[in-house]
């Protein structure tokens, strides 16, 4: 069941990257002055750029109206809720938890993620999947193993090399009013463990972008909207290789 879950939702991430592109190239006749009605996934895009994540300074939570749009392009004070990454990784139970689970090789039932997620469990019935202590014995096993597999090849696999959909399920990124950087929502284990083990190169998605930023990415190409975002995404890459 769960293996026809994931792959009715892998269609629907391709079909809907797809569709985007397809809407902005036929209604919006690919203007840059269209930009602002620009919907993601889009498969007109590039699907990730590499960058150095020890070079990501803020991480940042989308949460409520902010998080219910697919627009690329958002107004509003959404980037300013942040936090540094000095915070999320003493705080944070995924980015605690990956530093027990690998540097200090700590029992699983004794990491702060273990604690975190029975607390939810005890309080909502499920958490992350799981619904008992045995569940969060075996997620938080199998995500050792993740980590230890990382370690092991030194890179983290794109989204395409695993076999879904290039434009979905990277580790999100957020570009703010000023054209900085800042981890978001998705793919917080797999930047916790890049992070911990001084990963040069890891692939990521730029899902979303302040709108005060509109008029710079306008200026990367004025024949193209999309263009002229992939040239956007493409310099932002380059500010933040190592």
């Amino acid at each position: 069941m769960k293996r026809i879950r994931r792959i009715f939702k892998d269609a629907s991430v391709g079909f809907a990257a797809r569709l985007n592109e397809c809407r902005y190239r036929v209604l919006s006749f690919d203007a840059v002055d269209r930009l602002a009605s620009l919907r993601m996934p889009n498969a007109g895009l590039l699907p990730h750029i590499m960058i150095d994540p020890r070079r990501i300074e803020f991480k940042c939570n989308i949460r409520g109206a902010d998080a219910g749009t697919d627009l690329l392009f958002r107004s509003g004070d959404w980037d300013c809720k942040r936090k540094s990454f000095a915070d999320v990784e003493a705080n944070d139970p995924r980015y605690v938890t990956c530093r027990e689970l690998m540097r200090d090789r700590m029992p699983v039932e004794e990491t702060m993620e273990f604690g975190y997620l029975l607390d939810r469990i005890s309080r909502h019935g499920r958490a992350h999947g799981s619904s008992s202590r045995d569940d969060l014995v075996r997620y938080l096993s199998n995500l050792r193993t993740f980590y230890e597999t990382i370690e092991r090849d030194g890179r983290l696999l794109t989204q395409a090399e695993l076999g879904r959909p290039r434009h979905g399920g990277e580790i999100n990124c957020a570009v703010d009013r000023d054209g900085v950087l800042l981890k978001i929502d998705k793919g917080n284990h797999r930047f916790a463990i890049a992070r911990l083990l001084g990963i040069k190169a890891v692939p990521v998605q730029i899902s979303v972008i302040h709108s005060d930023q509109l008029e710079f990415v306008r200026a990367q190409d004025r024949t193209s909207g999309l263009r002229a975002v992939n040239a956007y995404m493409h310099l932002i890459g380059e500010r933040y290789r190592s």
